[in-house]
């Protein structure tokens, strides 16, 4: 199982995407920024949003 908490994303809650697969993870961490972050992609340029998701993909990793 992996994980990404958005913690890890500079959050200051306590979720946790869980996941079989990374592309799992990152659908629910980017599910989660929406709903609960807006403004953290609100106004962002594609590129910048490509350098988000990348940082959250070296941020994922397996469940302890």
């Amino acid at each position: 199982m992996k994980m990404l908490s958005c913690k890890d994303m500079g959050g200051n809650d306590d979720f946790v995407a869980k996941g079989a697969t990374e592309e799992e993870v990152m659908e629910k961490m980017q599910q989660h920024i929406k709903e609960m972050h807006p403004e953290l992609t609100e106004g962002k340029s594609d590129e910048e949003m490509m350098k988000m998701k990348e940082m959250a993909k070296m941020k994922i990793k397996d469940e302890m």
